[in-house]
């Protein structure tokens, strides 16, 4: 009956054994599990949520499935009273099918926790509706990585501002960014200049290592480092489009010598003003200059400027 009824929405045999597996859903008879299936797969597709939503979420959470369509219904009302669209809840639960698994009032504890640290009711919304999981983490997580990074030396607004930026940060361990911040270090920055780089663009604390050495050894290579501290965001671009605007540029006679000129700037438009401006878009200046082939060349050669 429960095999027949999932065939019929479309989970493979596969898919139907993992949910049926499932320490929470075992507690069940078969025909309350059934009810129950059948009772949450309704409110879940009333709800706005695709076959192939539903079906991916309950894969990798079977015990979904335990939940009553009830509960899942308040916790939906609970999450629209914040401001939440349906569209948007589909879309975190589909990232974090977990987050059912929490009750009303412990969504409010945390809430609340967040407050008491100093962040505002629609900072705390946006922040979980780009990472869900963040409503996931027990409070003690949340506050013990917060004072750790004021005691790496941010103040409190910047802990704020860095993590409103990108809460992926509360998933990141402490250790890791003590780590981090030594490796930036090593690149011949102090601790004070890391602090600020950091507090202005947090994903230098958590993105690849050996990505943002290579973007401020190459600006380093054509004396435009000093942008790395004016404007931290600017490691957001590739390497690769930064040397094919610089070559680009330079083709048209732009000179980058004298800083005064600031036309430097004009390496780290967006790319709707870089091509409003010359016409040209990031695609096409990928495919004119090989980030690639120049590092080939530097390998041969050395520097080659």
């Amino acid at each position: 009956m429960i095999k027949e009824f999932l065939n019929n929405i479309g989970y493979s045999d596969v898919d139907i054994g993992k949910i049926l597996v499932s320490k929470r859903i075992n507690n069940f008879s078969e025909l309350t599990l059934f009810n129950n299936i059948n009772d949450v797969y309704l409110y879940l597709s009333d709800f706005g949520y695709s076959d192939k939503d539903i079906i991916k979420m309950t894969v990798r959470f079977p015990s979904l499935y335990s939940f009553s369509a009830s509960n899942i219904k308040n916790k939906n009302d609970y999450f629209m009273s914040l401001g939440y669209s349906k569209k948007l809840i589909i879309k975190m639960v589909n990232s974090y099918p977990q987050l059912y698994s929490h009750s009303v009032d412990t969504f409010d504890s945390k809430l609340n926790n967040f407050i008491k640290l100093g962040y505002l009711k629609n900072d705390i919304i946006k922040m979980v509706a780009s990472f869900p999981q963040l409503f996931g983490y027990a409070e003690c997580t949340i506050t013990s990585m917060f004072n750790d990074l004021k005691d790496l030396g941010y103040s409190k607004d910047q802990v704020i501002v860095m993590t409103k930026e990108d809460p992926h940060l509360f998933s990141c361990k402490i250790n890791n960014i003590k780590a981090r911040i030594r490796d930036i270090m090593s690149l011949g920055y102090t601790r004070d200049e890391v602090i600020y780089m950091t507090s202005h663009y947090s994903t230098l604390l958590c993105g690849s290592f050996e990505t943002i050495k290579k973007k401020i050894l190459y600006l380093r290579s054509i004396y435009l480092d000093f942008v790395v501290l004016e404007k931290p965001k600017n490691l957001m671009q590739s390497v690769e489009l930064t040397y094919a605007r610089y070559m680009y540029l330079g083709d048209l006679g732009y000179d980058f010598s004298d800083c005064s000129n600031q036309n430097y700037r004009k390496l780290f438009y967006d790319a709707t003003k870089f091509k409003k401006q010359f016409g040209v878009s990031k695609q096409e200046l990928l495919s004119l200059y090989h980030y690639s082939e120049y590092e080939e060349k530097v390998k041969m050669y050395g520097r080659i400027y």
